[in-house]
C-alpha cells in the first residue's frame, strides 16, 4: 500500500480510532511516508494527538510546525 492509499484509509477512520492508534503501527505507518505525507497524516490525525503519540522512538520524525 502506498503512503497515499495509506493516508486515505487513514481519513476514513473516526475519531476515537485516531487517537487511539497503537504506537506501533504509527511506528510501522510513519516509516513509510515522506515527509510531506507525515505532515498530511499530522494534520489527518490531528496535531495535539499526534504529538503525544510521536513520544518515542519516533522523535526524530517529528513535524515541527
Amino acid at each position: 500500500m502506498s503512503g497515499k492509499e495509506m493516508l486515505e484509509e487513514i481519513k476514513k477512520w473516526t475519531n476515537q480510532e485516531k487517537r487511539n492508534i497503537k504506537y506501533e503501527d504509527l511506528v510501522n505507518i510513519i516509516n513509510q511516508l515522506f515527509a510531506d505525507e507525515i505532515i498530511e497524516l499530522s494534520n489527518t490525525i490531528g496535531y495535539p494527538v499526534f504529538t503525544r503519540l510521536c513520544m518515542g522512538v519516533l522523535q526524530h520524525k517529528f513535524v515541527l510546525l
